[in-house]
């Protein structure tokens, strides 16, 4: 049970979060396990490569250089040149405070594969485990369908580009180039290209191994943050209520993306 100091002091966290947001920073939304560790990740080894000598890059150091919203110091001053200052955050949209003129970058799932890899997630979270089955958690009013694809269409209208996983998945110099491009980046392809060879899915569960995770992050020891990296992997999860629960979501909100 979460105590009130607790929820006092997360409540600060993302006040003053807010307040230490730039103009010229770059949000980068998505709904929980949509895939905005590997684009950080991905971003990461792209600074490293271009100012950092190569240095290697782990768990920590994306946890580092790229903050997130409501845990770490936005008023610390961003060092680097190669990129602007990306800030994550899974927060449901607010006009009164996401309405300044940040770029929006929206990393976006399938919703049917973001349950999977989430309900593992909760499962594995040494933190207040989901004890559930799948079949409840899709229906779950915080972690599942209907929040995850309110959570797309309350945002949509406001982004600067929406990054597709899939799209990810088929070509991801390409989409990486053209998310870059659409806040004003034009990348050097070649580092991209090694920067996403460097933030492969078997490159970051061997850096899980070896390095661990930053301290917030606490999961069973057999239980990798990038997990398979596939698309479509619902379909070994899914029964046909679960799929009419989907199709009745989609039907009710115009979600029209993934049939």
């Amino acid at each position: 049970m979460i105590s009130v100091t607790s929820k006092i002091s997360s409540l600060l966290k993302y006040s003053s979060g807010f307040l230490g947001l730039r103009t010229d920073d770059v949000l980068l939304l998505s709904f929980p396990k949509a895939g905005s560790t590997w684009v950080r990740f991905v971003l990461c080894n792209y600074i490293s490569l271009r100012e950092l000598d190569g240095q290697e890059v782990n768990f920590h150091t994306v946890s580092d250089y790229f903050p997130s919203l409501g845990r770490s110091n936005l008023f610390t001053t961003w060092r680097f040149s190669s990129l602007p200052r990306f800030v994550k955050t899974h927060q449901s949209y607010r006009n009164i405070l996401f309405d300044k003129p940040y770029r929006k970058v929206y990393t976006l799932r399938d919703p049917r594969d973001v349950m999977v890899s989430y309900f593992r997630f909760r499962q594995a979270s040494l933190e207040n485990p989901y004890k559930g089955s799948i079949n409840e958690f899709i229906r779950h009013d915080k972690y599942g369908l209907r929040a995850c694809i309110k959570h797309y269409l309350d945002w949509k209208d406001r982004l600067t580009y929406t990054l597709r996983y899939e799209d990810l998945m088929k070509d991801a110099s390409s989409a990486f180039r053209q998310m870059l491009v659409s806040i004003g980046i034009v990348p050097n392809q070649d580092e991209l290209e090694m920067a996403i060879k460097r933030s492969s899915f078997e490159e970051m569960r061997l850096i899980q191994e070896k390095d661990g995770l930053p301290d917030h992050l606490k999961f069973e020891k057999t239980y990798h943050l990038a997990r398979k990296g596939i698309a479509g992997d619902w379909v070994n999860y899914f029964n046909e209520s679960n799929l009419d629960y989907y199709h009745r979501i989609c039907e009710e909100t115009g979600f029209a993306l993934y049939h």
